[in-house]
């Protein structure tokens, strides 16, 4: 009895031990999400681009438009590449997930600076965040005092260093920070050195920025647009009794993070709206963009509404419904 008794009381030791386990781990427990950092990709401003011949301003269909050429960029120079490489290691440190530039670009065809969609013009840059669709941008910056920075005297030859990060599907600022002559005797050092300088201040920026994110969703713009000569105006009343126009409100009313949304243009031909806070996650679970939300939307277009519409989303955060007609 007493060997019994004895083993009863240390199988329920063992058994309360799990229990006392499995609830103080769900106590702690919280979404995965809400735990998650911002996905961070590097890249030099079009003003480094530019000053190292890696950028020029064309005129395209009227539109002035910056290409930027990153692999020329990346391949001009070890000192390019090593600024990325010690920048980017920089925020592994800090647990963030990265996108490499130098892989993303063997990724991609960089050859093709511009690629037309419904007759929105698309430029590499574009091209490199819908495919690599980092959160946020890291966007290095330096002013030099004079001296041919595509000579290999960087000594002395660096001002200022800016980084900038930047919201990649709004371009919004979410943080920048710049240092004045940083230290080094090597661009690469000089660089790194003004990033490192505020490192600390521009995660915590960051992980605020994508706090908000997570809890009121991620910003976006939407713009429904009538295809010239189409059959169609916004202001017609549809197959279920209301206009066009009102529908559209009341689906982005309800299938937004908490109805958030600015209305910019309501005219016959176009509705657009900014400040659009859309998940970052389906119902269950996956990942959710801006290509899937318009996807939704427009097959819902398609069954209730009869409308002939396409999904012309281009960038990460620029959603188009393009309407053809009946």
């Amino acid at each position: 009895m007493k060997r019994v008794t004895i083993s009863f009381i240390a199988f329920s030791i063992i058994v309360l031990g799990i229990v006392f386990a499995s609830c103080a781990g769900s106590g702690n427990s919280t979404n995965a999400l809400d735990q998650a950092l911002p996905t961070i990709m590097v890249i030099p401003s079009d003003r480094v681009l530019e000053q190292s011949g890696c950028a020029s301003v064309v005129n395209i269909n009227g539109n002035t438009v910056i290409v930027r050429d990153y692999q020329k960029f990346m391949m001009a120079n070890t000192e390019h590449r090593t600024i990325v490489s010690q920048i980017q290691n920089k925020f592994n440190d800090k647990n963030f997930p990265l996108v490499d530039l130098e892989q993303s670009l063997k990724n991609l065809n960089t050859k093709a600076a511009h690629s037309a969609a419904d007759d929105i013009q698309t430029d590499v840059k574009t091209e490199l965040l819908q495919t690599c669709q980092p959160d946020i941008i890291i966007e290095f910056d330096y002013a030099t005092s004079g001296i041919d920075m595509t000579s290999h005297s960087y000594k002395k030859s660096v001002s200022s260093v800016t980084v900038t990060a930047l919201d990649a599907y709004t371009s919004k600022a979410v943080a920048a920070h710049s240092v004045q002559n940083p230290s080094g005797s090597s661009l690469a050092e000089m660089v790194v050195d003004g990033v490192d300088e505020h490192l600390s201040s521009l995660t915590a920026d960051i992980s605020k920025y994508f706090a908000d994110i997570v809890e009121n969703g991620r910003e976006v713009t939407l713009r429904f647009v009538v295809k010239n000569g189409a059959n169609i105006k916004l202001s017609d009343a549809n197959i279920e009794g209301d206009t066009y126009t009102d529908w559209f409100i009341d689906y982005v009313k309800a299938n937004t993070v908490k109805g958030a949304y600015n209305m910019r243009i309501n005219s016959d031909s176009e509705l657009s709206f900014t400040n659009v806070r859309i998940p970052l996650q389906a119902s269950d679970g996956t990942q959710y963009g801006s290509y899937d939300w318009v996807r939704d939307c427009t097959k819902i277009m398609r069954k209730q509404l009869g409308l002939n519409c396409t999904n012309a989303t281009q960038g990460l955060g620029d959603m188009v419904i393009i309407i053809n007609g009946y």
